[in-house]
C-alpha cells in the first residue's frame, strides 16, 4: 500500500467533532502531499455511533489526484539530461 493510499484511508476513517476541525485536518494533510492533492472534498454530518451520546460527528469523503506540474518538474530535473545538467547537451 502506498503512502498516499494510506493517507486517503486515514481521511476516510477519521471522525471529527466539528466541521472546522475536519477542514483544518484536510488542509494540513493536503500541504504534506508533494505529488498529489486532495480534491472532490465532501464533509458529511453523521450521528455518533455511541448510543449514549446523541452528538453529530463529521466525516470526509475525498479523492486524490496527481499534481502533474510538480511531477513534470521533478522528472525533468532528475534525469541525466534534465534541465539541471545543461553542460551534458
Amino acid at each position: 500500500m502506498t503512502k498516499q493510499c494510506s493517507r486517503k484511508n486515514l481521511i476516510h476513517n477519521s471522525k471529527f467533532d466539528s466541521y472546522q476541525e475536519a477542514v483544518q485536518y484536510v488542509d494540513s494533510l493536503n500541504k504534506q502531499l508533494k505529488y498529489h492533492q486532495i480534491d472532490s472534498i465532501e464533509y458529511l454530518e453523521k450521528p455518533s455511533t455511541n448510543k449514549k451520546d446523541k452528538t453529530i460527528v463529521y466525516q470526509v469523503n475525498a479523492s486524490l489526484s496527481e499534481k502533474i506540474s510538480a511531477i513534470k518538474i521533478d522528472y525533468q530535473s532528475a534525469g541525466r539530461f534534465g534541465k539541471s545538467n545543461k553542460h551534458f547537451r
